[in-house]
Formats: C-alpha cells, sequence, structure tokens
C-alpha cells in the first residue's frame, strides 16, 4: 500500500515538474 501511494507522489511530483519545465520554456521561447 505504502509502495503504491509513493509511486502515484512520484508520478505526481514528475507531471508537476514537466509542466514547470514545460513552462518555462514556453516563456523562454516567447521572449
Amino acid at each position: 500500500m505504502g509502495l503504491a501511494l509513493a509511486n502515484l507522489v512520484d508520478e505526481q511530483v514528475e507531471d508537476q515538474l514537466k509542466g514547470v519545465v514545460k513552462g518555462s520554456i514556453l516563456e523562454f521561447l516567447d521572449h
């Protein structure tokens, strides 16, 4: 159970990081 929860959190954090990176790249390209 704990392991599945950890994997879920990892995926959410990864998605958030990807979103931040994408946003940063888009902002960089805009300027």
